[in-house]
């Protein structure tokens, strides 16, 4: 399954994901304190919904990331092969850049609110 697939890249076993905005930072630390099980049923989850958006969606909006990072590296690239309208949002070229629909040039937090506002303003 897909998720398999990302631990077996590490060579070590580790898992290296952690599910940036799916989970608030009190849940990931009440998680992390319990056993290593839950810990890796925790970031599973994460992982598994993160792969489900990223071949269901429209629109993927990647911003700020340097994207080499696996498995989390993946998910834009994920969402070009099901047909979503991937942007980037990174001062420099990523290996992203070249497959992005549109690569925007700017840190994400200047960035992101623009686009954000010029996509949902009012039009007359």
């Amino acid at each position: 399954d897909d998720v398999a697939a990302f631990i077996r890249h590490d060579p070590q076993g580790r898992i290296v994901y952690l599910p940036d905005g799916i989970f608030a930072d009190a849940d990931f630390k009440a998680r992390k304190q319990g056993s290593d099980a839950d810990y890796l049923n925790f970031l599973t989850d994460g992982l598994e919904r993160s792969l489900r958006a990223a071949r269901e969606c429209d629109v993927f909006l990647s911003g700020g990331t340097s994207t080499v990072v696996a498995p989390a590296a993946s998910l834009p690239f994920i969402a070009l092969q099901a047909g979503a309208c991937v942007v980037e949002v990174n001062p420099y070229p990523t290996p992203l850049t070249a497959r992005a629909i549109f690569s925007l040039r700017g840190p994400a937090a200047t960035v992101l609110p623009r686009l954000v506002a010029s996509a949902f303003s009012e039009r007359g």
